[in-house]
């Protein structure tokens, strides 16, 4: 089955220490500001058509919480840095785990898909047999917390038996994900999309100790045995 979901992989990026240096402070609060004044350009042409005491009162109401936006948005970005060194300081497998196995490539990638299984409210999305991935996208409590997509690959090891990698990151539209990528910028959007609540690391917590439990799986899936949808990619 073809493995339609994006499998770009950010994960190097997020675990670079290196990755933020303080003038990419500049770009957050360059997309933001540019984002407010968009906005208020486009209801300053909207309410132009409107009496002038009232467009007046508006506009002003308009750009004094634009600019009071504005600050917190830079408070944020602290917040997200500060978070991102200190997970990937004290606790990175709350970005990535690997397992190691003394089993073949082929029944580990069998083992991932019982483990996905167990996860609550998850659905497989997309699968690739050939390139051994996996797609998982979990599903969240509406207002509470956003969907999330659990990125599972499997490679052979030289020893000749199998390593793991599991990846979480939030699971937004298409549109709202290219209007974070857009404010944030590309340094930026891959912390913004994997720094949470740490949601992300229980699902990888799960995934891997379902699968440290069974290191001799010998089961095989059909493919008639498995829930994927992959028009959801």
């Amino acid at each position: 089955m073809k493995f339609e979901i994006d499998t770009r992989d950010d994960l190097v990026t997020v675990l670079d220490p290196e990755l933020i240096r303080p003038i990419d402070y500049l770009r957050p609060a360059l997309g933001i500001t540019t984002y407010l004044l968009c906005y208020l350009s486009m209801l300053a042409i909207g309410v132009s058509l409107l009496p002038l005491h009232f467009s007046v009162s508006f506009l002003i109401g308009s750009l004094a919480g634009g600019l009071s936006t504005l600050p917190v948005f830079i408070g944020a970005i602290g917040i997200y840095h500060y978070v991102w060194r200190k997970r990937l300081r004290e606790n990175p497998e709350a970005f990535s785990q690997h397992i190691s196995l003394d089993i073949p490539s082929t029944q580990a990638f069998e083992l991932c898909l019982a483990a996905v299984s167990q996860l609550p409210k998850a659905k497989i999305e997309a699968l690739d047999e050939e390139k051994k991935a996996i797609a998982v996208r979990s599903k969240g409590n509406f207002w509470i917390t956003v969907d999330r997509v659990v990125l599972i690959k499997v490679e052979s090891a030289k020893t000749g038996g199998s390593r793991i990698t599991a990846s979480s990151r939030i699971k937004l539209t298409r549109l709202r994900e290219a209007f974070i990528k857009l404010v944030w910028g590309p340094r930026w959007y891959p912390i913004v999309f994997r720094v949470d609540i740490n949601k992300n690391k229980k699902l990888l917590d799960q995934i891997a100790v379902y699968i440290r439990s069974i290191p001799n799986w010998d089961h095989s899936y059909s493919p008639a045995q498995l829930d994927v949808d992959s028009s959801a990619a």
